[in-house]
């Protein structure tokens, strides 16, 4: 009923994960599912924002990159409560500090943030309930699922504008369509094209990169049947 698209998660990043949850609930019974925990609340639950072992860029739990697979007869179901259940999650996010100036022209800032209702803890309405501990495979008969794919294939997130003379493009727009391009070299290099290599983001600092290929969303998400076509 509900799919995560999830890779592996670089360390310390501001993004969430996916785990298994495995809980008791008001009638004795043992709940499962597959969650997305958001990283504001990763101390709250005790999960250490750290890589697996001391010479890894990677963390134990896979990133959650906010690409859903949605029944959406069962999303309705859920949406069409008339009561909190249709409100799951919600999250105060204070990751932020909020700059102002008073009536008096002295600056200011306070610690601010907003309440999120996250599509992804919709996730919390489709546990599957049994009566005993389950120990093996349980994540193969669960109304929840994860597609592991890996990171450049899945997520590039453009979450600040890129500023004059930055050396870094993570996370901008500049960034994210070199990832794009990297990804479509990918497929057209498998099928006998010859394609300049995409280097590292540091030699697009102050150049454009050698070509641009834009894919049409037409042709799927299945990389080899986009081959093939």
């Amino acid at each position: 009923k509900l799919g995560f698209a999830a890779c592996e998660r670089n360390s310390a990043a501001t993004e969430g994960i996916n785990v298994l949850i495995e809980k008791r609930n008001a009638l004795g019974q043992w709940e499962y599912g597959i969650m997305c925990i958001e990283y504001t609340e990763f101390e709250m639950f005790g999960i250490k924002n750290a890589s697996a072992s001391i010479n890894s860029l990677k963390t134990d739990f896979p990133a959650n990159t906010n690409i859903l697979y949605v029944d959406l007869a069962s999303a309705e179901k859920i949406g069409s409560c008339k009561d909190i259940t249709c409100l799951p999650g919600i999250v105060l996010n204070l990751k932020k500090t909020l700059p102002f100036v008073d009536h008096f022209g002295i600056p200011h800032s306070v610690s601010g943030g907003r309440l999120e209702c996250t599509m992804q803890s919709i996730a919390d309405n489709f546990v599957n309930a049994y009566p005993s501990r389950r120990y093996k495979s349980i994540e193969e008969k669960l109304d929840s699922f994860i597609v592991y794919n890996e990171r450049k294939r899945v997520t590039s997130s453009a979450k600040r504008k890129r500023k004059h003379n930055d050396k870094y493009l993570n996370q901008t727009p500049d960034g994210s369509l070199l990832d794009i391009i990297r990804n479509a070299t990918d497929i057209l290099s498998d099928c006998n094209i010859n394609i300049p290599k995409i280097g590292d983001n540091s030699k697009y600092i102050h150049s454009r990169p050698p070509f641009l290929i834009l894919l049409h969303p037409a042709l799927g998400p299945m990389w080899e049947v986009t081959r093939q076509k």
